[in-house]
């Protein structure tokens, strides 16, 4: 390579491996300004973007390190030169409905959206990370579960890529689900809320179920809708999940969470596959989303006539992720 300079057994300038490196030898690439050194099998960094949990996975020939953010509000990942990145965006949950009274079931939280997007550069500088919390599941029938917050990817001088917090699931007076990046189920008389409210293609989620007479409907999640009952008056199934391998395995996430069972049903729904919470049952409450997820709480069962004063509340819906990935 003519621009390629060896110094100490360091390569200096240039923008290409060496094809048959020795082991301990130095890599300083041009462009993304990573510094990496040969194991004897292959490159690992010593120097390169920083930010968030770093962890790296090998596949073929080929080292990847992916940044996890989980922590909620402004986090940062900086890079020293222009360096191309795959990465998963994925907002909180949406919470579950809630319900205080005999006999209604309530509506499974939507999932948060998740997007995945390819071969994007960012430039030499430092990026904003916003990893959104997942909604508060309802404690009373008056409001339904409160929405999951945005998550975003922001390019320091150029784009910013935002997935849709998802949708709280409806309350037996709220008797509508909210949409966002997949919608919330219903309750009887209301209407499921919509999914992909960001209105991107691929679609970052799906709507949730329609209501069961007695039962609420699922949470629509990033795989596929909210169902509307698994026979009333049991709970809608949360909508499937969707898979990512960016880690280098495929993990499941952003399910939709169940609807709650109604009248004196004790069967709890499932939620969504990737974490969505179950839903509530008689005299028992709504199931949190898995944590980091960005999945749906699970809708609140009817409270029992007062018996327990938590036995109606709505699951809260998971904080969501990002994940930033690149190659060395």
């Amino acid at each position: 390579m003519a621009s390629e300079l060896i110094v100490n057994n360091v390569i200096m300038g240039s923008t290409s491996k060496p094809s048959d490196p020795s082991s301990g030898q130095i890599y300083f690439d041009s462009t993304t300004k990573i510094l990496s050194m040969y194991d004897g099998g292959n490159w690992r960094i010593v120097q390169g973007p920083s930010g968030g949990q770093i962890s790296s996975y090998i596949s073929g020939t080929t080292t990847y390190y992916y940044h996890t953010f989980l922590i909620g509000g402004y986090n940062r990942f900086t890079c020293a030169g222009t360096t191309v990145c795959d990465f998963l965006v994925i907002a909180g949950g949406g919470g579950g409905g809630g319900n205080m009274l005999y006999d209604q079931g309530c509506g499974g939280g939507g999932a948060g959206g998740m997007r995945e997007l390819s071969s994007i550069s960012f430039p030499a500088g430092s990026h904003v990370i916003t990893v959104g919390k997942g909604g508060q599941g309802a404690k009373t029938e008056t409001i339904r579960g409160n929405n999951g917050e945005n998550s975003s990817v922001a390019i320091t001088g150029g784009s910013t890529y935002t997935s849709t917090g998802g949708g709280g699931g409806a309350s037996r007076s709220q008797v509508d689900g909210a949409s966002g990046g997949s919608g919330g189920g219903a309750v009887v008389n209301g209407s499921p809320g919509a999914g992909n409210a960001g209105s991107f293609d691929p679609a970052e989620g799906f709507l949730g179920g329609e209501d069961g007479t007695h039962a609420g409907g699922g949470g629509g999640g990033a795989g596929g809708a909210g169902l509307t009952t698994a026979g009333n008056p049991v709970g809608g199934l949360g909508g499937p999940g969707k898979a990512s391998t960016i880690t280098g395995t495929s993990v499941t996430y952003a399910g939709g969470g169940a609807g709650g069972s109604g009248q004196a049903n004790d069967t709890r729904s499932l939620g969504g596959s990737g974490g969505g919470g179950r839903g509530g049952a008689y005299n028992l409450q709504g199931e949190h989303a898995t944590p980091h997820t960005g999945s749906g709480g699970g809708g609140g069962g009817p409270e029992g006539n007062g018996a327990d004063a938590k036995g109606g509340r709505g699951g809260d819906g998971a904080s969501g992720i990002v994940i930033i990935r690149y190659s060395i």
